[in-house]
């Protein structure tokens, strides 16, 4: 549904990256045409060894059991 990423340093060839994710929410359950299902929005932090922030992305998700067909 929605994606934004932030980027506060340059990512190179070489680099090992470490990444956290943490659920942000949990939306109740909607209906929508694709199905029954919940919004849920997470928050990735991404860092080097060194332990330096180099990116974050915030990403918004339907994940929902299909609509049967008519």
């Amino acid at each position: 549904a929605a994606n934004d990423a932030e980027f506060f340093a340059p990512i190179v060839e070489g680099d090992r990256l470490n990444v956290v994710e943490e659920v942000v929410s949990v939306s109740p359950e909607k209906t929508t045409q694709l199905g029954a299902g919940h919004f849920v929005e997470t928050f990735d932090s991404y860092r080097r060894d060194d332990g330096a922030l180099v990116a974050t992305n915030r990403n918004t998700l339907f994940r929902f059991t299909p609509a049967e067909s008519s």
